[in-house]
């Protein structure tokens, strides 16, 4: 699978040839992570010239979009000569990084089978954006980092790699939040767990995040300029078995095309969402509560507020839950594998036919 997309890096004409699509890292969100790496900060009131009504009352702009992986993009843009080429640099790096701390953490296990894992998370649900102009390799990595931490009981480290994802993805605070929650759990369910650790937590996570909407303050004058951007998209909260129904329409919409194969994996990640609130209901400790949480932020908020959110994109945050995989289970890594290689093929060339945004 390396040599594979080795080949899709190096050699883009080779995959034209191959497949007949065009090598195109870029899709809709990438343009907004391209536009503040290149034009800053952006806000304003939406009107006539972007297609809203005069004096909607809605906001218009790049603030709905964490700024660190663009910030990253500027930076190198002067390496590597253009922004979309940093980008996809930035998104692979991150991705390897990710894929050797998996790696050497299940390793350290004594798991004789490390050496999936770092696969697993190659061909996981979501992962052609890991490979994109997008920051989900960067969540991966913050949060894969944030999810070890917590296991090492390392707090400052736990509270350092939450305090990024609040700079990394748009929905990094919510992450950042279920990370603290879950130490204020641990230290409530642990009498022996002094105050200290949870300062070594907390103090980072709540100074990176007055920093960043101090931040968005100061370049926009509202320091809820990210709600604000978001709130045109009318996303509203419903239950997840309405969704399901909707989602199952368009299911059978695309029976026996490639486009079916969205709904296939929402469905079985919906599925699994529900495996983990059913799993903590059982066993009420603190690991099934942390993926839960991990779930919750990543796939379970963001299908439960409709079909137009791309949750075929953000199921890529829950990939480094392979990590509670107990050591040796040979059968389920293989199982896993098979599920996600099925869906990889068909989930990327969506990807680059443009289907996907």
């Amino acid at each position: 699978m390396g040599l594979i997309m080795f080949v899709i890096f190096i050699f883009p004409s080779t995959f034209h040839l191959i497949t007949g699509l065009e090598l195109n890292w870029s899709r809709w969100d990438s343009g907004l992570y391209l536009q503040i790496a290149k034009e800053g900060i952006q806000f304003f009131p939406c009107g006539p010239s972007v297609g809203y009504p005069q004096d909607c009352g809605l906001y218009c702009g790049n603030c709905g979009w964490a700024p660190a992986y663009s910030g990253l993009m500027y930076l190198l843009k002067p390496i590597f000569g253009n922004l979309a080429s940093a980008g996809v640099f930035i998104s692979a790096l991150f991705l390897w990084l990710s894929i050797y701390k998996i790696t050497y953490f299940k390793a350290a296990q004594q798991d004789k089978y490390f050496y999936l894992y770092g696969l697993l998370l190659m061909v996981s649900f979501g992962s052609i954006y890991y490979y994109a102009i997008f920051p989900l390799s960067m969540a991966l990595f913050f949060i894969l980092s944030a999810l070890m931490a917590y296991l090492h009981k390392n707090w400052l480290a736990l509270g350092i790699y939450s305090a990024c994802l609040i700079w990394v993805y748009s929905i990094g605070f919510v992450f950042a939040a279920c990370m603290l929650f879950m130490l204020v759990v641990t230290f409530i369910r642990t009498p022996r767990l002094a105050i200290y650790p949870v300062l070594q937590t907390s103090g980072p996570i709540i100074l990176s995040a007055l920093a960043f909407f101090t931040f968005y303050h100061v370049h926009t004058g509202h320091w809820n300029a990210l709600f604000l951007t978001q709130q045109k998209y009318g996303h509203v909260l419903q239950t997840p078995w309405l969704v399901m129904q909707q989602r199952w329409h368009m299911f059978t919409a695309n029976w026996g095309k490639v486009d079916m194969a969205i709904e296939i994996q929402n469905y079985i990640s919906i599925l699994f969402f529900f495996f983990t609130v059913g799993l903590f209901l059982v066993k009420r400790d603190l690991t099934t509560l942390l993926i839960l949480l991990v779930c919750m932020a990543g796939y379970g908020i963001p299908y439960s507020l409709g079909t137009q959110v791309s949750v075929y994109r953000s199921v890529a945050t829950i990939a480094p839950l392979i990590i509670f995989i107990p050591p040796g289970s040979f059968k389920t890594l293989l199982s896993i594998l098979i599920v996600y290689l099925a869906l990889f093929i068909p989930m990327a060339w969506l990807f680059f036919a443009s289907i996907l945004y």
